[in-house]
């Protein structure tokens, strides 16, 4: 998604949710999947995303060692773990936004993506979720909006009509490439396809479409 856009902005002064991906992700193991999860300090129904903390600065650690001792076979582990290795380390502070946003920023730079970043922070808006997401369209002068189909159960699609912004449902790819431990399962972390197709696959990838 973040490469089929000339801008992305990172949605984090919204409220946050448990149980969601902003904390937690997926890798596969020879017993299949497991999380990788921060532990976070938040208050339900109050917190803004942009104000959790994570409370164990170790648990980066043990990600990282389960990262090794799960893709340790893969073919570019070699090239591609020491790298991730520095995208987490390279990380100060304990603000679970600021590290989401340095990951998927070194990630992209790394895959060539040239998109402009932005942070919704940019633009305070007091406003409903659909205002809030036209106004900044509407700062950045855009004319569509691309976002994830989730989004249709809550997005007023009339207002960014009548603005003349086109909006478009991503639709996330199943390409199957290849991978290990077992069948193939589309439904993990950005790292599955880096660790065993190496960088320059996924850049090519992302050149064609």
């Amino acid at each position: 998604m973040i490469s089929s856009v000339t801008d992305f902005v990172f949605l984090d002064n919204v409220q946050y949710t448990n149980r969601d991906w902003r904390n937690r992700n997926q890798i596969k193991t020879p017993q299949g999947k497991i999380w990788l999860s921060l532990e976070v300090d938040f208050e339900e129904k109050i917190s803004l995303i942009q104000d959790v903390k994570i409370l164990d600065k170790g648990t980066k650690n043990r990600h990282l060692e389960a990262i090794r001792r799960n893709y340790r076979r893969s073919k570019f582990f070699d090239e591609v773990f020491p790298e991730i290795v520095e995208f987490y380390e390279s990380h100060q502070g304990d603000s679970l936004s600021d590290f989401n946003q340095h990951l998927i920023k070194s990630l992209s730079t790394k895959l060539g993506i040239r998109t402009q970043f932005h942070n919704a922070r940019e633009f305070p808006i007091d406003s409903d979720a659909s205002r809030r997401i036209l106004e900044i369209c509407l700062r950045l002068k855009a004319s569509t909006y691309v976002s994830g189909p989730s989004a249709q159960d809550y997005l007023n699609m009339d207002i960014f009509k009548s603005n003349s912004i086109q909006i478009e449902w991503f639709q996330y790819s199943s390409d199957v490439y290849r991978q290990l431990w077992g069948d193939f399962n589309q439904y993990v972390s950005i790292l599955d396809p880096i660790l065993n197709n190496g960088w320059d696959v996924l850049r090519k990838r992302r050149s064609e479409e």
